[in-house]
């Protein structure tokens, strides 16, 4: 997420979309957790991350090969690469602010939210 963005409209976004779930790499599950683990309440946020309706992605077989494909192709950092997978993965829109993962995301064929 870049900067200057405001949390709420991430909240919005999320809100907006929980009936459907989210899927995300367990890349990103992790970074999600790292807040959690410094607070001491790790296993209570993926608790409640559970309890949303958001989970991780299994993994596909030649998911490193498709990662350092995107890397090289798409210049973007491994994490961002990581949210490409999974929304390729589950042929699901992704849900970004950043301008560059839009950008990315879009010229793959995958539809952006917010668009």
């Amino acid at each position: 997420m870049e900067p200057r963005v405001n949390h709420g409209a991430s909240a919005v976004l999320l809100s907006h979309n929980l009936d459907r779930g989210f899927a995300v790499h367990p890349l990103t599950l992790a970074e999600v957790l790292t807040g959690g683990v410094r607070l001491g309440r790790a296993s209570q946020l993926l608790a409640d991350l559970t309890d949303m309706g958001i989970g991780a992605l299994t993994p596909a077989r030649d998911e490193p090969m498709l990662l350092a494909e995107l890397r090289v192709t798409t210049g973007l950092k491994m994490p961002d690469c990581c949210v490409l997978v999974a929304a390729l993965q589950e042929s699901a829109p992704l849900a970004t602010f950043d301008a560059a993962l839009a950008r990315a995301a879009v010229a793959l064929g995958l539809r952006v939210v917010p668009a």
